[in-house]
């Protein structure tokens, strides 16, 4: 199960893998004991047919000074054989890290990384306790992605398919297996996010499975993915499909300050659910 996609910059390089709170569970579930906060475990990771053992750290730190705080836990490796792999992995990326250091002294940060050179780090888990798996996203599978899924279909179809199996119709045998590759790890994270969520509503907090057997929350973007390319968490709703027609029907704002959605009618109405913005 796909746990959470990294944009690649220098921290996943260099220093580690963070594990975000709301994805943390499933990295826990992995394990073969609990792993409490200051102390660490040793996990297996597998890249491209090669085995690394690195540290698991949940990282402690002042719990009465910090009372909200949440878990910090990462994935540790420093200067390291790993770290040396994943520059030569991610080589369109980090030369150009070294590039602007060279020219500003510093490091930019992930965010600065121009869109069409951007990389991906897949973190997932197996069946095996403690052993996880890494999969790379290269730019140009990310650009062609978006060349020939996203750019040709509006807001609503692009969600659908990325909610649903849709046979995809690409032009070569080489593009069907680009897209599919990052179509599946589109879907893995939104797969884990409903999760996450028990397939409820985020706005109504309604589920259907009891009632119906049926489990059929769906995905929506609160930037259009269209637009932003963006399917990272950050930029995921789970909502019932009542709430996704609604949304795309009237086009309200959501105020991500107060997580509310806020209709041309006036009408209000705030996440009852939320575990991951």
């Amino acid at each position: 199960m796909l746990i959470n996609k990294y944009p690649v910059g220098k921290s996943i390089l260099c220093e580690g893998t963070p594990i975000p709170s709301h994805f943390q569970d499933a990295v826990q579930a992995n394990l073969s004991e609990e792993l409490p906060m200051g102390k660490s475990t040793s996990i297996q990771v597998i890249f491209a047919e090669r085995s690394f053992q690195l540290k698991l750290q949940n990282q402690k730190f002042n719990q009465k000074k910090y009372l909200d705080h949440v878990p910090i836990i990462r994935i540790m490796y420093g200067r390291s054989e790993f770290s040396d792999f994943l520059k030569g992995k991610f080589k369109t990326t980090w030369d150009w890290l070294q590039q602007q250091k060279k020219r500003t002294d510093r490091f930019p940060r992930v965010n600065m990384i121009p869109d069409n050179i951007k990389e991906y780090f897949a973190l997932y888990s197996t069946d095996k306790q403690n052993r996880f798996y890494d999969r790379c996203f290269k730019a140009n599978e990310i650009n062609l992605y978006h060349k020939d899924f996203v750019d040709v279909q509006d807001e609503e179809t692009a969600e659908l398919q990325l909610n649903y199996s849709h046979i995809d119709e690409c032009s070569t045998i080489k593009e069907k297996a680009i897209i599919k590759k990052v179509r599946q790890l589109d879907r893995g994270l939104i797969a884990n996010l409903k999760q996450i969520y028990d397939h409820k509503c985020q706005i109504c907090g309604r589920e259907f499975f009891d009632r119906y057997n049926a489990k059929i929350a769906e995905a929506h973007h609160i930037i259009p993915f269209v637009e932003s390319y963006n399917n990272d968490s950050d930029n995921l709703l789970i909502v019932c499909p009542n709430h996704h027609r609604i949304i795309h029907k009237v086009n309200p704002k959501f105020i991500k300050t107060k997580n509310t959605f806020c209709y041309p009618n006036g009408l209000e109405e705030k996440l009852q659910i939320n575990k991951h913005l």
